[in-house]
């Protein structure tokens, strides 16, 4: 089993030029950015990248947009549809635009 045991060695090894004064994974992608002494280096951690996605989320990707969207959508759902109602005469009304 992969969790009964303790791991006894290091899942990968990498020597750099200096030492690492910053550590960043690009998300959702298998790559480590390391910043260093004598500048950048990036390397593969293969698996790092798979996402743990949040199963609760419907899209853990929308943009702010469509979060506000489904929000209005949200909130429009839970009115009534009995207090959801217009006037039919109102909408066949169209002001015309006056000439001057």
């Amino acid at each position: 089993e992969a969790f009964g045991s303790k791991q006894s060695l290091p899942y990968m090894e990498h020597e750099l030029s200096g030492n690492a004064n910053s550590l960043q994974f690009c998300p959702y992608e298998d790559v480590l950015g390391i910043g260093h002494e004598y500048g950048f280096s990036s390397i593969v951690i293969p698996g790092s990248g798979e996402a743990n996605i949040d199963a609760l989320e419907v899209n853990p990707f929308e943009t702010k947009r469509q979060r506000q969207e489904s929000e209005v959508k949200q909130l429009l759902d839970r009115i009534p549809a009995e207090l959801i109602c217009f006037d039919a005469n109102r909408i066949v009304k169209v002001e015309k635009k006056r000439n001057t």
